[in-house]
């Protein structure tokens, strides 16, 4: 990558220019409490925004002082700044500051150069890179942390270097702020997760602690209206992990960050993963997940991204992303052997029943799902099973009456699954989770529509 001289040479800009400037020797900053020294330069204040020295500031907020992180355009009179996974954008003059290639906000007042010097504003870039910013006018000092000031941490706290810790949900709300292009909660969202926090964050949270309460969520039905999920808890399953770390924060709490994605065709002609839908998941916590596990996830929607992709040609493209809040984030067969234990519990004694049975509840369970319904086999004619009931993810079949596999086999039509609402299932892609319950016992089993 070719590096750019950070050497300014531009005219003496006036004074006189800046009717409204306040030169003040006395402007502090303080960084997660750690008082900033300004070497490159004064600060001063200009309509009400702080503008500090860029490298000052920009060395403050943890961007590594070289070429490569802080890139200075002479031409174009721009800096880009690279942080992590993030790249901020703004020239001298100009009020618009730019978020790895979108508009992230309008400035009151553009970054400036004076005198040889350029200076940025304060809250406008530290934001951008994920801070949190306040201001203490009885001491003139620009506070930045990297947690909200709120829920029992105030500006006061963070000054006299208090470390108490932000709330969980405040957790996920800076996280989010720091490792996504703008996404926040909706009013919506934060009040399921207030409303289920212990499900949602609590240490000691089962692995399936929102499993009751998750809706199944078909991947490309998020895609289509992102926002009419964020009032809901939905149940992913199959999701594959393209990523995954952990992340410290500044409170003490760690959180999981991953990025997965469900379907996906291989198009020989393009290169490209076809029909994929990708997601970004915060899990506050840690877990076992590593890249190319398969995940069940139990969490809300709050927001959509985009993420960068290089198909084996080398070409480069971006595609939506989905943002989820989760509570439960397990593997796929541990979610499996939960359930299949689960179900042994108080309903079926599988020490009890001979291996002929066992083996024709096994073959019963390999059923088949598509548009016309959930069909159930039992290929050995033998013994004439008889169904109790079925699910489909959160859609429930309880026939009326006496319901056996005379021929051996059985298709329990796709409308006649009902939610909680009395609302029929419709056809629909992806995997689900299927539990029929028989008079010989429960079995529990994953099965892709098709």
């Amino acid at each position: 990558m070719k590096k750019l001289s950070i050497a300014i040479a531009s005219a003496l800009i006036s004074s006189m220019l800046f009717a409204n400037v306040s030169f003040a020797a006395d402007l502090k900053m303080k960084v997660n409490n750690t008082s900033v020294q300004f070497v490159y330069g004064t600060p001063f204040i200009d309509s009400g925004s702080s503008l500090l020295p860029l490298r000052d500031l920009l060395v403050a907020l943890g961007v590594k002082n070289d070429d490569e992180h802080i890139r200075w355009n002479g031409n174009t009179q721009s800096v880009t700044i690279v942080k992590d996974s993030k790249s901020v954008i703004l020239s001298v003059g100009s009020k618009q500051i730019y978020l790895n290639g979108k508009l992230n906000a309008n400035l009151e007042v553009p970054a400036q150069n004076v005198n040889g010097r350029v200076f940025l504003p304060a809250r406008a870039v530290a934001e951008a890179l994920g801070y949190f910013v306040d201001f203490d006018s009885d001491t003139y000092t620009i506070l930045v942390q990297n947690v909200p000031f709120g829920g029992g941490v105030k500006a006061d706290d963070f000054n006299n270097g208090s470390t108490a810790a932000s709330s969980s949900i405040e957790t996920i709300t800076s996280a989010l702020k720091q490792y996504t292009d703008g996404v926040s909660l909706s009013a919506e969202s934060a009040k399921v997760l207030e409303q289920n926090e212990q499900a949602f964050f609590s240490p000691d949270r089962s692995k399936l602690s929102l499993d009751k309460i998750a809706k199944a969520a078909v991947p490309v039905n998020i895609a289509k209206s992102p926002s009419s999920y964020a009032g809901d808890i939905v149940n992913i399953t199959f999701m594959e992990i393209d990523s995954m770390r952990e992340i410290q924060m500044g409170n003490d709490q760690t959180f999981t960050g991953a990025v997965g994605h469900t379907g996906g065709k291989h198009s020989q002609m393009t290169e490209k993963l076809e029909d994929r839908t990708y997601f970004q998941v915060f899990f506050l916590g840690k877990n076992g997940l590593t890249k190319g596990d398969s995940a069940t996830v139990n969490g809300v929607v709050v927001g959509e991204t985009t993420i960068e992709l290089t198909n084996a040609l080398g070409v480069k493209s971006t595609a939506p992303m989905y943002v989820i809040v989760a509570g439960n984030m397990i593997s796929t067969s541990e979610d499996y052997d939960i359930r299949v234990e689960q179900s042994k519990g108080g309903k079926i004694d599988w020490s009890a029943l001979d291996k002929e049975t066992q083996e024709r509840i096994e073959r019963l369970l390999l059923v088949t799902l598509n548009k016309d319904g959930l069909l159930i086999n039992d290929r050995t004619y033998t013994y004439g099973l008889e169904i109790t009931k079925a699910q489909i993810q959160d859609y429930e079949y309880a026939p009326t009456s006496k319901t056996e596999l005379p021929s051996g086999s059985l298709t329990i039509p796709l409308n006649s699954f009902k939610d909680s609402t009395g609302k029929p299932m419709t056809a629909q892609s992806g995997s689900f989770f299927v539990k029929i319950t028989t008079n010989h016992g429960e079995f529990n089993k994953f099965v892709d529509f098709e």
